[in-house]
């Protein structure tokens, strides 16, 4: 369980530090799907922090894609895993958005 303990502080600590990061906007974009819902970073920051039912399922799902991941041989850690996520939302809304602008 300390593993998990361990994962669970660094993401706290990482998610901190990357919503630190960006600009206002970006901070509050709504750009992160969990359970079918969309989320920005700050909420997802304060969910997790606050261990709330909607970041604890973040939680258990970067420890389930880490768990995956780490079988393949890769050593991705927690802020690429964060990045990536927020990337693929939105190259995919830029490319909804793209379709859209074209029909």
């Amino acid at each position: 369980m300390s593993g998990r303990t361990d994962f669970r502080a660094e993401i706290r600590e990482a998610l901190g530090h990357w919503v630190d990061s960006l600009n206002s906007d970006e901070r509050t974009a709504r750009c992160m799907m969990i359970a079918r819902a969309v989320y920005s970073p700050a909420e997802i920051r304060e969910a997790v922090e606050n261990e709330t039912e909607m970041g604890l399922k973040f939680i258990e799902g970067l420890l389930a894609l880490q768990a995956r991941i780490s079988k393949q041989g890769s050593k991705l850690s927690v802020i690429d895993l964060i990045r990536n996520s927020v990337n693929s939302v939105r190259i995919e809304s830029a490319e909804k958005a793209q379709r859209g602008a074209g029909a």
